[in-house]
């Protein structure tokens, strides 16, 4: 049996809950009118409505899905879940793990931590505002996963973290 850790969970500011909950009633609505006054005169329009109430039921999906990183520690698997309040859905398993680094992004001014897989493909863990608490959430990761960590915080001076003294 397969028995999965969760190791990051995206959280969604309230804003945008509250923006997808009123994007789903709007789709509510805008479906109730195409069936409501769905005649032979009002195809057209009722095509048009249809396409819109389907706009905005995907537009409150995006506003207010989550994403959740669960790993399976004797295959050594990462699977990604999306989940819109109680429902799920696993979108792809992740082998071959690499390596976590840690890094300052210049354009968000924070510090990211990204698991490498593969080659040179990598997915997002977790983002931090001061390096310490990057740092220690890499490390925890690294010793979850069983793999390396780079530090990558300064441009240039990648170096790999001899985790035995670090913890």
């Amino acid at each position: 049996m397969e028995s999965y850790r969760t190791i990051s969970i995206e959280k969604k500011p309230i804003w945008s809950v509250i923006v997808g909950a009123l994007l789903y009633t709007s789709s509510v609505y805008v479906f109730y009118l195409v069936f409501h006054y769905w005649t032979i005169r009002w195809i057209a329009v009722g095509n048009e409505l249809l396409l819109l109430g389907l706009l905005l039921f995907n537009s409150g999906t995006m506003f207010s899905s989550t994403r959740t990183i669960l790993f399976e520690s004797e295959k050594k698997v990462i699977k990604i879940q999306y989940s819109v309040g109680a429902i799920n859905h696993y979108s792809y398993k992740i082998t071959d793990l690499k390596y976590i680094s840690v890094f300052l992004n210049p354009s968000s001014k924070q510090f990211e931590i990204n698991l490498w897989y593969k080659k040179n493909k990598h997915i997002k863990l977790a983002l931090f505002k001061h390096f310490e608490i990057a740092f220690d959430c890499g490390l925890k990761f690294s010793n979850i996963l069983d793999i390396d960590l780079l530090d990558a915080t300064q441009k240039g001076n990648f170096k790999w973290v001899d985790k035995s003294n670090s913890q």
